[in-house]
């Protein structure tokens, strides 16, 4: 079982807010390769590239990613959240962790 101190210390893996969606979706990837897993070109641009727009004000992208791990496909996933939170400046709040 995770110790919630290990969940905790996740959060500060990343960079929570950015200027842009394609920062906060680029944080994201650097996150997960960091964890040791990887995200294959065709599933990111499946589900990013192509995939629904950047949030508008107020609205929030969730994405699921399937996740690799040398050659092997893992059961878990990287659950990605991307909120615009209509300021300006550091306007997306991204939310990411791998389950």
């Amino acid at each position: 079982m995770i110790k919630l101190t290990q969940l905790l210390n996740e959060s500060n893996d990343y960079e929570v807010y950015h200027n842009t969606y394609s920062s906060a979706m680029g944080a994201s990837r650097t996150w997960i390769e960091k964890r040791g897993y990887v995200v294959t070109d065709d599933e990111w641009f499946q589900e990013v590239s192509t995939g629904n727009p950047k949030p508008s004000k107020g609205k929030t992208n969730r994405i699921s990613l399937q996740l690799m791990k040398g050659d092997k496909l893992q059961k878990k996933q990287a659950h990605i959240q991307v909120y615009n939170r209509g300021v300006s400046g550091n306007t997306y709040e991204l939310n990411a962790y791998i389950n």
